[in-house]
C-alpha cells in the first residue's frame, strides 16, 4: 500500500494520463522519452499506474483515479456511507474519487438551510506539514476570499471524528464545459459566452491574487440550472 502523492505530482500525472489516452499511447516509455522535462516523481507514479492498469483485469476501462485509489489502499471504501453525517451535513452519495480523497454530495441537516453541497474528504489522517493537508488548508483560505458567480462558493471546513480533513463547497450539477458544449449542441455564440464567463472568473481570481494553476475542462462545470460555468478545485492554487 502506498501513501497518497503530493497534490502537485498527482495533478501532473492526471494531465499526463489524459494526454496519453488522447494519443492512444501503446508504448509508455516512448511517450515519456518525448517529455524529458518531467519530474522524476511524476514519471515514477505514471509508470506505476500504467503497469497496474496493464495487470488489471478491466484493462483500459480502469481510470487513473481508480488506479491511484487502489494504490493508496482504497481508504475511502466503506468509510462513509449514505445517511452518515460529516459535520453539519448528511451524505447523499459519492460523486467521485481521486488520489487525495473522495467527494460526496451532501445536504445540510439544519432545517432552515436545507441545501446541497459537495464535501471533499481526504483519504488519510495527516499532520499539518503534509502536502495534502496544506493543500486542503490552502483551498479553504483561497475560496473563502473569492465571491464570484462563476467560482464555486466555500461553505465550511473541519475535521471528522476520526481525524480526516474536509472542505465543503457549492455543489454544481452539470457537465465539464467541453462535454456540455458538445452534448447540448451549443452554438458558437453560446460557446463564446461560456468561455468569456470563465475567463472573467479567472481574471477576478487574479485580481484577488489567486492563481488556479489547474484550469482544464474537468475543472469547469456548466451549472445545468443557471447555464453558468463554474470554476472549481483550487487544491493547488496559490
Amino acid at each position: 500500500m502506498s501513501t497518497a502523492p503530493d497534490p502537485r505530482v498527482w495533478q501532473a500525472v492526471e494531465a499526463l494520463w489524459e494526454a496519453a489516452e488522447a494519443e492512444q499511447v501503446a508504448d509508455p516509455e516512448c511517450f515519456l522519452a518525448a517529455r524529458p522535462a518531467l519530474e522524476p516523481a511524476v514519471v515514477e507514479l505514471f509508470r506505476r499506474l500504467w503497469a497496474q492498469r496493464s495487470e488489471d483485469a478491466q484493462g483500459a476501462s480502469t481510470g487513473v483515479t481508480q488506479l491511484l485509489a487502489q494504490q493508496v489502499g482504497g481508504h475511502s471504501e466503506a468509510r462513509y456511507r449514505q445517511g452518515q453525517c460529516i459535520g453539519r451535513y448528511r451524505l447523499l452519495r459519492q460523486l467521485g474519487e481521486g488520489g487525495a480523497g473522495v467527494v460526496y454530495l451532501a445536504e445540510s441537516v439544519e432545517a432552515d438551510l436545507r441545501h446541497q453541497v459537495a464535501i471533499k474528504l481526504l483519504h488519510e489522517r495527516l499532520d499539518d506539514n503534509d502536502p495534502l493537508q496544506r493543500s486542503v488548508q490552502q483551498e479553504r483560505r483561497l475560496l473563502a476570499r473569492l465571491v464570484h458567480p462563476c467560482i464555486t462558493r466555500y461553505h465550511d471546513s473541519g475535521v471528522t471524528e476520526d481525524g480526516l480533513s474536509y472542505v465543503v463547497v457549492e455543489y454544481v450539477d452539470g457537465l465539464p464545459i467541453t462535454r456540455h458544449v458538445r452534448e447540448q449542441g451549443c452554438s458558437a455564440a453560446v460557446t463564446l459566452r461560456l468561455f468569456a464567463q470563465t475567463a472573467r472568473a479567472v481574471h477576478y481570481a487574479h485580481q484577488n491574487l489567486v492563481v488556479h494553476r489547474d484550469i482544464k475542462p474537468s475543472n469547469v462545470l456548466v451549472d445545468s440550472r443557471h447555464d453558468l460555468p463554474k470554476l472549481l478545485d483550487f487544491g493547488i492554487a496559490k
